[in-house]
């Protein structure tokens, strides 16, 4: 499994897929258009940021001392 970003929120939203998590700049098809070169999700890149920002948000959520995981 790949890693969910290049270190900058801005790498993670453009070239990272939820879930599979492969990062390739060459995953962005056009401005608009994002085809992951591993699992072959297309989605419009946008769509595909928001869902990236959302996850990174649930998984720091749930690692903190306020989310289900934290013990």
């Amino acid at each position: 499994m790949g890693r969910l970003g290049s270190g900058s929120p801005r790498g993670a939203n453009l070239e990272a897929r939820y879930p599979c998590g492969h990062v390739d700049k060459a995953n962005r098809i056009t401005q608009d258009r994002f085809v992951c070169r591993v699992c072959g999700h297309v989605d419009q890149a946008d769509h595909n940021a928001a869902l990236n920002i959302a996850y990174l948000g649930y998984v720091k959520y749930m690692t903190t001392t306020h989310g289900y995981w934290a013990a």
